[in-house]
């Protein structure tokens, strides 16, 4: 046992108690003891009733968002298909006319 020069005992515990030993965890623990149940009470349903809505607004944003990337797809594509085919006609028409205009004047 050793004494803290004021008379009181002090453990070989205590007295190899480091402050960098002490990970968050620990402190966040002790911590526990300070706040009164009803703060406690108060926070923990704060974090629980984020967690819900946050993790509802991601369930509800994945469903939007593979109902709008597949109604793209299913509309989209073949979209693209019938203007790039309605450019080739047009630019195929073009090219006729060219040929035409050329053959004409020669």
């Amino acid at each position: 046992m050793l004494t803290d020069g004021i008379g009181s005992d002090i453990s070989e515990d205590e007295s190899a108690y480091s402050p960098e030993d002490e990970t968050l965890l620990d402190r966040l623990i002790a911590l526990r003891d300070i706040i009164p149940p009803s703060a406690r009470k108060g926070v923990s349903h704060f974090f629980r009733t984020t967690y819900a809505y946050f993790g509802t607004g991601l369930l509800w944003g994945g469903k939007a968002l593979w109902v709008v990337g597949s109604s793209a797809l299913l509309l989209g594509v073949p979209w693209a298909l019938a203007y790039a085919e309605e450019q080739q006609m047009i630019e195929m028409e073009r090219d006729m006319k060219m040929q035409q205009t050329t053959s004409e004047v020669s």
